[in-house]
């Protein structure tokens, strides 16, 4: 059963069908209850065009843009490594008192710490 739904202030009409097919992958999917909500929202609110535009900008966006709100996490990892691989890192707990304990290497295997900050996308 397909869902009509008209922002009559900018004349657009959208009908929903029960399924839609992903442009990019050619993949069928159903439509979820968010983007059913969405829509009746915006003809609700006549802003059914924006909510068209605002998908098809970031439809079209480069991917590093989809990334953007992650480049400064990222940045500081890489400065994290490039700091750890430049010198001698301890790692030695520190106590509550302030004062190192002792272990037995005082050192974490470089491998370890690349992989940690791999695992976080640097």
């Amino acid at each position: 059963m397909q869902e009509v739904y008209s922002d009559y202030f900018i004349d657009v009409t959208i009908k929903i069908p029960e399924e839609f097919i992903d442009v990019r992958t050619g993949e069928t999917h159903p439509i979820s209850p968010e983007i059913r909500d969405q829509i009746a929202y915006h003809a609700k609110n006549n802003t059914l065009i924006h909510l068209l535009f605002s998908a098809l900008d970031e439809y079209f966006a480069p991917e590093s843009s989809h990334h953007s709100d992650t480049d400064g996490i990222l940045k500081e990892l890489a400065d994290i490594k490039r700091l750890l691989t430049s010198r001698n890192f301890s790692a030695e707990p520190v106590s509550g008192n302030g004062t190192a304990k002792s272990s037995q290497t005082g050192q974490i295997p470089m491998e370890d710490v690349e992989e940690i900050i791999e695992a976080y996308g640097g």
